[in-house]
């Protein structure tokens, strides 16, 4: 058949001939019918000189077919044909230029004095001497091909040695990159000079190859997720250096990743549809040819390695194919060139004459003066046909051409279509442009609405990027950017908003009219279904129970459901009221009377499995109070079935979990509490601290350690239950995707979600927490993927950095050996630890030396393995106080780099809560000052230090304390305790000011500093906005209600508020002794009472990354304390520390945390309940990563 095939396409007849004579003769008729060519009356004979070849003729487009010839690729054990070079071009058509693929001509500057023209035509490059480069990730790497041969790489390789003799593939890709590594030298800090588009192109490489299939929405990548248009002007960028330097640019499309979670994995098909809309016959399209058309959006599992992002070696065969096929199409090559002719004119429209005639083929330059006449060229083949002339181009040397319409305009690019969750209202767009006629400039941009709505504002509606607020809710709009160029032409693009369909939550006409209990019809359930949820979705949604506490049972009330929605009784409240998206079925059934039994909980368990469209490997269930111990009872009862649990201030219902610690082990449990809890005393018996413990007393240990947090100034309320757990606005973690949908009941799942999420952080912290569950797996084929993937995190945080990670543990000596670590064994003082390891077993000088600690050690912690330690690890500590600090040093340090010092504080001392004595850490070290957060029972949270400089000795001084909680008890001692450090050794730069924003606050713009930006006057006159003076950051006020603010001798300030010698480092004494105040005031979680928010590019938010916060502030109480709250963004909650003292010298503050593209800080400061004043000297912002 395939002989047959081969004899069919092989076309016989002569090319002089090719009955264009019988056209001009008017002898036949002639005509194209859709795919075919058809001769009428006649016979059509084209003959092949090259009478060995086998190929067919093949159709290009706009009248132009040419003769290919096929080669057998071997694929298996079959074989395809591919289309390979052109031998005789076949132009159905008269006249110059048709048929020819357009030749492009540029200008250049060699100095003052010379410029050079330089022409290429696309494609002519494959088949003649093609220099390709490949640029990307670790698709284009072949990280995961069993050989290097099966890698993409390997087989574009060996394709295209076959069809060129002068061939040569460099491969650029590493990875972990991102689009911001590979664009063009100097357009952002994260570019590697070493494998980006500039390097390629300095290279001599004629041809680039883009491969950027996904790491651009990886948190882990460099600089974090990005944000579509970021990602797609990288690209542009990309391209607009190639073009520049005359090299072909293709770009490969991004490709499914079933380990990226739903909005992610939007952005991979929003990126691949808009690089094929933009880059066209450029792009290699691969998206839908990877994809499980089982699951959009996903992976095909059998072309991917395992680990839900890679390729395995199907999938780089069917990559290649692709790339394969947009090479073979997109370029082609003619018969031989004879001369190139170039033309030039002195006015861009006027008469062009010939400049200069060249007749050798290899030539593609040609020196010129820069004159300021107006060049073209065109090229003519051997065949008689020639190109169409070039674009225009003006020998200056700066490259500006002045005035004329024609050439092909500007391209506009709008940005990606965006799809907004049901409740949001606001957005960023980001435009692009592309010059294509070097004669026009851009006159002006314009935003505006092209939908038949009202109420939409820009914030910057004649610029490329805008801030969008007003768009309407579950609807979808539409936009349009207009560009004017200097000759008053417009060029549009237009892009669609959409709003998620609502979500629901409903207490009847649902599944058995939410009718949970067959025997007892007056018993009821709220269900709360996501946003665009589908009953038929495959594998279906993930499902929390919530269970109640008594306060709201249906005795109470005549049984109505109503109660459930008070803000006090938690989630069913925020759902309601739709404060805040999830992506689980919630179903909240009410109780009748008693206690939330095992049987009670069951039966709502089983009605939300069997009605709803539910995911079985990720089923929870979460509680309050009475509900707290349903969540353990449903646990015991089902320790197969639930993937994770929360409970909040527990009490004792009719099953224990103290003693039963075996049977849960296994299941995910975070366990929430307060130190003021009366009702429910955290240590009460059955409480939150037996729970904890009977989990942690498993022999042999479970996989997952129970983790705990427990808040210091809340009770048995909303305090505990809404502010750390079930309101997203505020709590210091999301539960649902922090916490509960991070697990499964499926091993390998949860490993995956650990890796990647290791892999999208980049974090020593979450690297090390992924090695301690995948070290739960079994050895096998899974367990080894994810220990490379590891592998490859690892090197990206060493060896691609050039960073060194050491890690000490304080206390014991641990066998520890998943990393290498030092023990310091001995907190005597002058203890010394020399030569410490890194975490890959490295040796260095540096060292470990206690100066001071005259607490000891403490051996109360909790037993288990936590936060990526050993249980040997965090079971012990080096304990201090406010009484007895402690001072430690890092020694043998560079002088010249910089340094991270994480800290993990661990205060777990039962006794310590009967005592009455309230935990927390304060740590300086070398200025840096940073607080613990929710210290007590810690096992979530570290402290952070970033950009540590150390002394002129090499030293970093870390004095260690804790942090004296007056609200309580001043007469008593506040504990510390350390149970690890982990020293990041950095680079040699510092973080560039670009990165900070600075602000002071003042009563007078006397008190003002020139590299600081200051707020001042009266805030409740109208709303203040003060920008940095270096990053072009703002901060404003967020209202002008009086409430919020206070007096201080007549004035909103006070500019002697604190003394001026204090952190003079840090920040200047004219800095730190002015200040703005309030009082009276208690945080609101619902109104969002903040004082300040930090905003970034006014409308258009901060950039993503990790950020820094430090606050100097103070006080005129000293017997009660002050707060600041921080929201850092939409994911990290609200972080509270509390200032105490006159004296003002413990008020400098710290928080961390990380903000999307766009999001911003708020800062607020308040002083509950009491009379005194509570002040803001100063807030410092730092992006750190």
């Amino acid at each position: 058949m395939k002989k047959q095939f081969f004899k069919k396409l092989r076309v016989l007849l002569t090319l002089a001939l090719l009955t264009i004579t019988h056209l001009a003769l008017g002898q036949s008729a002639f005509r194209v019918k859709q795919d075919t060519v058809m001769v009428v009356g006649a016979e059509l004979q084209v003959k092949n000189a090259s009478k060995n070849v086998q190929g067919f003729l093949y159709n290009q487009g706009d009248g132009n077919t040419v003769f290919k010839k096929l080669s057998l690729e071997n694929i298996g054990d079959s074989a395809i044909a591919i289309a390979g070079q052109d031998t005789i071009p076949v132009r159905f058509s008269g006249g110059g230029g048709v048929g020819v693929p357009p030749v492009s001509l540029a200008a250049m500057s060699i100095d003052a004095n010379s410029m050079q023209l330089k022409w290429w035509q696309s494609d002519r490059e494959l088949y003649q001497s093609p220099k390709i480069a490949l640029i990307g990730d670790s698709q284009g790497a072949g990280s995961y091909a069993s050989t290097p041969a099966n890698s993409i790489a390997g087989k574009l390789q060996a394709y295209i040695y076959a069809v060129s003799s002068n061939a040569r593939l460099t491969n650029y890709c590493k990875d972990g990159y991102n689009s911001r590594n590979l664009a063009p030298t100097g357009s952002n800090s994260f570019v590697d000079s070493t494998m980006n588009v500039t390097k390629a192109i300095a290279d001599g490489n004629n041809i680039i190859i883009l491969i950027n299939t996904g790491n651009d929405y990886a948190s882990q990548a460099s600089g974090g997720e990005m944000s579509t248009e970021e990602a797609l002007s990288n690209t542009l960028l990309i391209d607009e250096a190639c073009k520049k330097a005359g090299v072909q640019l293709l770009v490969m499309s991004s490709i499914p990743r079933t380990a990226f979670g739903a909005p992610q994995r939007l952005k991979l098909r929003q990126t691949a549809d808009n690089l094929r809309k933009t880059f066209g016959a450029r792009c290699i399209y691969a998206y839908h040819l990877l994809e499980d058309p089982a699951n959009p959006d996903v992976l095909q599992p059998s072309l991917q390695f395992g680990d839900n992002i890679h390729l395995n070696d199907q999938g780089y065969l069917v990559m290649f194919n692709a790339m394969r096929n947009a090479l073979a199409s997109y370029f082609t090559s003619n018969t031989d060139v004879v001369k190139y002719i170039v033309q030039r004119s002195a006015y861009i429209n006027g008469l062009y004459n010939d400049f200069k005639t060249i007749t050798s083929p290899s030539e593609n330059t040609l020196a010129i003066s820069p004159d300021s006449s107006f060049y073209r060229m065109r090229i003519y083949f051997r065949d008689g046909y020639f190109s169409s002339w070039s674009n225009v181009v003006k020998a200056v040397v700066d490259g500006n051409i002045p005035g004329g319409p024609g050439g092909n305009g500007i391209t506009v690019n709008a940005g990606l279509d965006q799809y907004l969750n049901e409740n949001e209202s606001t957005t960023n767009f980001y435009g692009n442009i592309k010059i294509n006629n070097p004669s026009l400039s851009v006159a002006s941009y314009q935003w505006s609405v092209i939908s038949n709505i009202t109420g939409v504002t820009f914030s910057n509606v004649n610029g490329i990027n805008t801030g969008v607020t007003g768009i309407p809710v579950a609807a979808r709009s539409t936009y349009r950017l207009t560009v004017t160029d200097n000759h008053g032409s417009t060029y549009t693009d237009d892009i669609d908003v959409s709003v998620a369909k609502p979500s629901e939550m409903f207490s009847s006409g649902g599944y058995l009219d939410n009718k949970y209990d067959s025997n007892n019809p007056n018993l009821k359930t709220w269900v709360y279904l996501p946003q665009g949820y589908d009953s038929l979705k495959p594998g279906g949604y993930p499902l929390i129970i919530f269970l109640h506490g008594v306060g709201v049972n249906g005795v109470e009330n005549n049984d109505d459901i109503n109660q459930l929605l008070l803000e006090a009784e938690g989630l069913p409240y925020f759902l309601h009221d739709k404060l805040f998206p999830m992506q689980c079925v919630v179903v909240c059934p009410q109780l009748h009377d008693g206690l939330w039994t095992l049987a009670t909980a069951q039966k709502a368990l089983n009605y939300a499995v069997n009605g709803y469209a539910i995911d079985s490997n990720r089923v929870y269930v979460t509680g309050l109070s009475s509900g707290g111990a349903g969540t353990t009872n449903v646990a015991l009862g089902n320790p197969n079935l639930l993937a994770g649990g929360i409970a909040s201030n527990t009490t004792f219902n009719d099953v224990a979990l103290t003693g039963n610690g075996d049977i849960v082990k296994d299941i995910p449990f975070l366990f929430v509490h307060s130190y003021n809890d009366t009702r429910v005393p955290f240590t009460s018996q059955y409480s939150t601290l037996d729970d904890v413990n009977s989990i942690n007393a498993a022999n042999p240990k479970g996989i997952y350690p129970p983790l705990t947090l427990i808040a210091w100034n809340s009770e048995h309320d909303k305090g505990t239950w809404n502010n750390y757990v079930y309101d997203k606005r505020i709590a210091p973690f999301d539960f649902e995707t922090d916490f509960l949908l991070f697990h499964s009941k499926n091993l390998t799942t949860t490993c995956n979600n650990y890796v990647t999420k290791a892999e999208e952080k980049l974090k020593f912290y979450d690297w090390s927490r992924a090695k301690l569950i995948v070290d739960k797996l079994n050895n096998g084929t899974d367990k080894m993927n994810f220990t490379n993937r590891l592998n490859t995190v690892l090197d990206s945080l060493t060896t691609a950095k050039d960073h060194k990670y050491y890690m000490l543990n304080l206390g014991s000596n641990s066998t520890f050996n998943l990393y290498t670590i030092n023990n310091v064994t001995s907190a005597a003082n002058n203890t010394t630890v020399s030569n410490l390891k890194d975490i890959k077993n490295g040796t260095s000088t540096k060292g470990f030396t206690v100066v001071s600690n005259p607490d000891g050690i403490t051996t109360d912690g909790l037993n288990h393995n936590y936060m990526g330690m050993s249980a040997d690890m965090f079971k012990t500590a080096f304990k201090y106080s406010n009484v007895n600090p402690a001072q430690w040093k890092l020694t043998g340090l560079d002088v010249n780099k910089y340094y991270d010092v994480i800290i993990y504080n661990s205060n777990t001392s039962g006794a310590l809560f009967n005592s009455n004595n309230k935990t927390g850490t304060r740590s300086e070290l070398n200025g840096s000052i940073a607080q613990s957060r929710l210290e007590g029972f810690n096992t979530m949270f570290t402290t952070d230090h970033y950009n540590v400089k150390p002394n002129a000795s090499g030293e970093i001084v870390m004095n260690m304390s804790a942090l004296a909680n007056f609200q309580f008890n001043q007469n008593i001692s506040y504990y510390g305790q350390t149970v690890a450090i982990l020293l990041i050794e950095k680079t040699t730069t510092a973080n560039p000011r670009t990165n900070f924003g600075k602000f002071n606050f003042a009563s007078t713009t006397a008190a003002s500093h020139p590299d600081w930006a200051t707020l001042t006057g009266d805030p409740t006159a109208s709303i203040q906005t003060a920008t940095d003076p270096v990053s072009g950051w703002s901060i404003n006020t967020v209202s002008t209600d009086p409430t919020r603010w206070a007096k201080y001798g007549g004035n909103y300030g006070n500019d002697n508020e604190a003394p001026a010698n204090i952190y003079t480092d840090i920040f200047p004494a004219v800095v730190s002794k002015s200040a703005r105040l309030n009082y009276a005031l208690n945080f609101n979680p619902a109104t969002q009472n903040y004082n300040y928010e930090v905003i970034g590019v006014p409308g258009m938010g901060l950039p993503a990354g990790t950020y820094n916060v430090k606050i100097l502030s103070s006080t005129t109480a000293d017997f009660a304390p002050s707060k600041i709250w921080v929201k850092m963004g939409s994911s990290n909650g609200v972080c509270d520390n509390t200032i105490v003292g006159k004296d003002n010298v413990n008020n400098y503050l710290s928080y961390t945390g990380y903000l999307k593209d766009g999001e911003t800080i708020k800062i607020g400061c308040y002083m509950p309940d009491v009379w005194g004043l509570c002040f803001i000297n100063a807030v410092i912002v730092e992006k750190v990563d």
